[in-house]
């Protein structure tokens, strides 16, 4: 099963509808690890990637500066977690083998629950892959 999110590598229909992220103009990208979204919200900045390699969150990279993954459990799809200061990346791996990974640095939020709000941003994105709701 192939979302189409996975196939069309647009990360900044993950989180569309996710914890007041309104951005009309959210900023599309690319880094070395796939495709790239950068939300601006009055709340939070979110930072999205949607890998293009199907090697896991193992094979990734840290995405938050100067942290170190450890292991994270949303459901059955391998997962992992980032944090340092009051950023906290989420990522979590799809059917396809891409990972969705989740960087939340709150704006106004109290920072002790960063991690929590990057699991449930993650999971928004997750459902919105595996109903479709991401289309084009």
């Amino acid at each position: 099963m192939t979302s189409r999110f996975a196939s069309g590598k647009n990360p900044c229909r993950a989180v569309c509808h996710a914890r007041d992220l309104e951005d009309k103009n959210p900023e599309q990208g690319s880094n070395s690890a796939g495709a790239t979204c950068k939300y601006q919200a009055s709340s939070a900045v979110v930072d999205v990637l949607l890998t293009g390699a199907t090697g896991g969150p193992s094979s990734l990279p840290t995405q938050v500066p100067r942290t170190k993954a450890t292991a994270a459990k949303l459901g059955v799809p391998p997962s992992r977690m980032e944090s340092a200061g009051p950023m906290c990346g989420f990522a979590a791996q799809l059917v396809t083998g891409q990972v969705v990974e989740v960087i939340y640095t709150p704006k106004l939020s109290d920072p002790s629950t960063t991690c929590m709000l990057a699991q449930v941003v993650s999971s928004v994105g997750l459902m919105n892959t595996i109903e479709g709701s991401t289309a084009e």
